[in-house]
């Protein structure tokens, strides 16, 4: 008797994890549930304030606000650029900072705020040096 009740609890796990997704195990003695449902991972927005960072030829530094409610990453495209977070989660002020700009011309380039759901550019624009 005691058998066919294990058998039986057998089979109703079974279908129980096959309906929940986790496919059909043989028997409990080989049933392993490796995976866990979090549900779908959340998506957040990334908003940048300014869009645009302006420095002097002799460099500087500067503040961007993210607001976000989820995490986000700063990629710069250029050596000259240095920022004082590249990761984090939620609301931050980052400070952007610039080395002096050594030749004859406007430097120009950016970094990039990425969020879960979209990207954001701030544009980094530096006077000629002399």
């Amino acid at each position: 008797m005691k058998k066919k009740v294990n058998h039986c609890c057998e089979r109703l796990l079974s279908l129980l994890l096959t309906l929940l997704g986790f496919g059909a195990c043989a028997s409990l003695k080989s049933c392993t549930i490796s995976a866990a449902y979090g549900g779908p991972p959340e998506e957040y927005s990334v908003k940048v304030i300014p869009s645009v960072l302006s420095f002097p030829a002799e460099g500087g530094k500067g503040e961007i606000k993210i607001e976000t409610d989820g995490n986000w990453t700063i990629t710069s495209e250029t050596s000259y650029i240095n920022v004082s977070h590249t990761s984090g989660k939620g609301d931050k002020y980052v400070e952007v900072s610039v080395t002096e700009n050594p030749i004859e011309q406007s430097r120009y380039s950016k970094v990039m705020v990425v969020g879960t759901s979209n990207s954001v550019s701030v544009n980094i624009v530096q006077d000629a040096g002399k």
